[in-house]
């Protein structure tokens, strides 16, 4: 008689911690736990996008904000190769390029990054460069020129 012969035919159920682990020791995707993370996502970018300027803005307070833990936050952001961070800065990366076509070439660009968030403009600096491979002010430059349709050497 082999080990098989001595297990039970009846039913069991697991509960769904159990679940959750099964599903994680397969490697297959908890239905549940997406959706939750999904809408831990698009809840956290929306809060995000409303609340960029404010440079105390940080996972905590999103997750406090959600009324999720930081775990669940974290772990949304994962699923989509992102960081809460990272995508934090690259709201407000955004937001500041977006002024650069609507404030007047003489506002100061540290003037525009403290207004979209950023505390510290060597952390700015540093940012927008990683992010877009030039300066700032060479990036406002071009959009500059792009826009008032004047050529590189008018700046001559």
């Amino acid at each position: 008689m082999t080990t098989i012969d001595h297990i039970s035919t009846d039913s069991f159920s697991l509960n769904q911690s159990q679940k959750n682990s099964v599903f994680e020791l397969a490697g297959a995707p908890n239905v549940e736990a997406s959706l939750l993370l999904e809408t831990v996502f698009d809840a956290a970018c929306r809060w995000v996008e409303r609340n960029y300027q404010d440079p105390t803005l940080d996972p905590a307070q999103i997750a406090r904000n959600l009324r999720c833990s930081r775990a669940t936050l974290y772990r949304a952001f994962q699923a989509r190769g992102l960081t809460v961070s990272g995508f934090i800065r690259q709201v407000r990366l955004e937001q500041v390029c977006a002024r650069f076509s609507v404030a007047a070439p003489r506002v100061p660009i540290s003037s525009i990054a403290l207004e979209c968030g950023f505390e510290c403009l060597r952390h700015f600096n540093r940012s927008f460069k990683a992010a877009f491979g030039s300066t700032a002010g060479q990036l406002r430059t071009m959009l500059f020129v792009r826009e008032a349709g004047l050529s590189g050497a008018s700046f001559g």
